[in-house]
């Protein structure tokens, strides 16, 4: 599975990276302090993100499953679940401690593990993706929320950028180190079904 975990690596790298920019380009253009615009760039931000992380996974995955289902499932997953995280922002007060940082982020990251598992566990058709993928997420949205403490709160730098980089690196590598077992047991369990079935719409057949 070091595949796999290499795909999730890739993906959250980029994912963030091009999040990050998207983020400089607004900040620059003068529109963060505008009405609703928080609700119009986080789904973004997280389409961004779950394209490229849905992409990566399904390179590693392109024997078992067919790419455009799968990153459609990632993206669309991705790109609710930070919308309502943004509704959610707005019932923050202004300054968060440490400790509701990190807590923040878990819950956060359950959100995203039931969202994003939740549509990726339809694509593979298997309900055992769900649980992992919630720890999964957990894990690396608490790992980033930490490593987010390291640039202050600021203008976009090269800092910043290579700080986002960083965090999806970090990110993904839990994020695949996490889900792998469930993974493998995905995968080998049933092969009939993954393998075989050649008239799924979803599942793709490997040849032996």
């Amino acid at each position: 599975m070091r595949r796999w975990i290499a795909a999730c690596v890739l993906g959250e790298t980029l994912g963030l990276a091009a999040s990050a920019l998207l983020g400089a380009l607004v900040s620059r253009a003068g529109e963060e302090t505008a009405p609703g615009v928080l609700l119009a760039i986080l789904p973004l931000t997280g389409l961004l993100e779950g394209a490229a992380l849905g992409a990566a996974q399904a390179a590693a995955l392109r024997a078992f499953v067919r790419p455009g289902p799968w990153v459609g499932a990632t993206a669309g997953g991705m790109a609710a679940a930070w919308a309502l995280a943004g509704l959610a922002s707005w019932f923050e007060p202004p300054q968060l401690s440490a400790f509701l940082v990190v807590a923040t982020a878990g819950l956060f990251g359950v959100l995203v593990g039931v969202v994003v598992g939740g549509a990726q566990s339809r694509v593979l058709r298997d309900r055992r993706w769900l649980l992992p993928s919630v720890a999964a997420w957990v894990a690396a949205l608490v790992a980033s929320a930490l490593l987010s403490e390291l640039v202050p709160w600021g203008p976009f730098t090269a800092r910043v950028f290579l700080v986002e980089a960083l965090k999806g690196a970090v990110a993904g590598l839990l994020l695949g180190a996490v889900t792998a077992p469930m993974l493998l047991r995905i995968l080998a369990d049933e092969p009939p079904r993954l393998h075989e079935k050649r008239d799924d719409p979803v599942i793709t057949h490997r040849n032996h």
